[in-house]
């Protein structure tokens, strides 16, 4: 797409190593930024609206996890869909904002789905974060330009760790993921 990118890999993924990738979520660019970070073998989980795109969405509905994310039903069924990739030996890719919302960069509360795959399957959770995509394309569509950047971080191991251990990771994830979004986050402006 013509955009210079570089990734900062504080941890290389390994090939032929199953991961559950976690990731800020912040422009439809961070889908591509993804793909060219994951190693392997992998399936992205995404809304069910991706597979109504024009071209893409036919090639998204056959290959990759969609999820209804108003329906509990299709929570489950995504939710099982992935734990049968990794059992597949592909890595997942998950957003745990749940979609592009919010004041870019600032993050959202994650949801459970990643953590739990990864503890359920006691794989390795990913940190990565992705620190310009919302400046290059937003949610208008229109390109900027911008060097873009992500940084891989160290795993998290879930060897061992179980349902309960889920919020310690989430927070543990959130903080990794956050700690060189800082920096861009605008200040928050309190009213008198």
């Amino acid at each position: 797409m013509f955009i210079p990118y570089k990734v900062e890999y504080r941890y290389k993924p390994q090939k032929g190593k199953t991961y559950v990738y976690c990731s800020n979520h912040t422009s439809w660019l961070d889908i591509v930024t993804l793909g060219i970070i994951a190693r392997g073998s992998f399936v992205y989980v995404g809304k069910s609206s991706l597979g109504k795109i024009p071209l893409f969405g036919p090639i998204f509905r056959k290959f990759q996890i969609s999820v209804d994310r108003t329906s509990r039903i299709s929570s489950y069924q995504a939710m099982q869909a992935s734990l049968e990739a990794i059992d597949r030996q592909q890595s997942v890719i998950i957003f745990p904002e749940g979609g592009i919302k919010g004041q870019a960069p600032r993050l959202n509360k994650f949801k459970d789905g990643a953590f739990r795959v990864a503890v359920e399957k006691q794989v390795e959770l990913l940190p990565v974060s992705i620190l310009y995509n919302w400046i290059i394309f937003d949610k208008t569509f229109l390109p900027r330009w911008h060097r873009g950047k992500a940084i891989v971080h160290s795993p998290i191991p879930t060897s061992g760790l179980n349902l309960d251990d889920i919020p310690r990771l989430r927070e543990e994830v959130h903080r990794a993921i956050e700690e060189p979004l800082l920096p861009q986050y605008p200040p928050i402006v309190y009213e008198n």
